[in-house]
């Protein structure tokens, strides 16, 4: 089945996912971030730099998948900040 949701409201959707997450959200938050992390309209849209500090803050508390996603999360992110 397809949504009928345009991209821009997936994006808004979405952007629950990429606001600071509480430890059970922590998963879905970093896969968010790793996948979307770096277009910019998506940046623009949600939290973005409160997101990446909380995993800043937090990374040693992660279990490992979310640990493994924020690790490439964050790499992206940084990758796109170089880029601008």
């Amino acid at each position: 089945m397809h949504s009928l949701a345009s991209p821009s409201e997936n994006r808004r959707h979405l952007a629950a996912r990429a606001a600071p997450p509480h430890a059970g959200d922590a998963l879905a938050s970093a896969f968010v971030l790793f996948e979307l992390g770096d277009d910019c309209t998506f940046r623009a849209a949600v939290r973005f730099r409160e997101a990446i500090a909380w995993f800043e803050q937090n990374q040693r508390s992660l279990d490992a998948e979310s640990h493994r996603l924020w690790d490439r999360a964050k790499k992206s992110a940084a990758a796109c900040r170089d880029a601008k």
